[in-house]
């Protein structure tokens, strides 16, 4: 009796590990081609002070600038990290397409165009911000203001051809 449950038993192994074999060789193919490497992307977030959008000697790294990363390119922020004390940052690795993004600083806007997405060799990819240009607006008080103005002009200009038609008539 020992015997006739001992050879039930070693088929069941055997079957568990051609299984487990088998589940290896599918994963192992299903890998991305160069899934022993992957690719790497670093950059710098940089204070762009000529507005040219490359990085030009003598402009400093910006610190602590949010850089997002979309591991598969489906418009989803998948991670982010920020950029160090010289603004610099370093992603990956990665094995499949990746998109990266920065958020501009506060009081700054891009000036640099965003890279396309990246997916094959490790790429370095910088970021450039510049100072806001700040736009006045008009509150209410300077719409009151505007249309004393007008209405000033207005009233002149009605003072000044009822004296040229008085003038005339004289």
């Amino acid at each position: 009796m020992e015997s006739l449950r001992s050879r039930r038993f070693v088929p069941s192994v055997r079957l568990l590990a051609l299984a487990a074999t088998a589940a290896l060789v599918l994963i192992l193919a299903a890998a991305p081609a160069g899934a022993g490497s992957g690719f790497s992307l670093s950059g710098i977030a940089f204070s762009d002070t000529n507005g040219n959008g490359s990085l030009d000697p003598g402009e400093p790294g910006i610190a602590g600038v949010t850089i997002q990363l979309d591991n598969n390119t489906d418009g989803i922020v998948d991670s982010t990290t920020l950029t160090d004390g010289s603004g610099n940052y370093v992603l990956g690795p990665f094995f499949n397409t990746v998109r990266v993004r920065a958020v501009a600083p506060a009081g700054m806007v891009q000036t640099s165009a965003n890279p396309a997405d990246i997916g094959a060799q490790s790429s370095s990819v910088n970021f450039g911000f510049g100072s806001a240009i700040s736009v006045p607006t008009l509150d209410a008080w300077g719409i009151g203001a505007l249309i004393l103005l007008c209405a000033a002009l207005a009233v002149r200009h009605l003072h000044r051809a009822a004296l040229a038609r008085r003038s005339t008539r004289l």
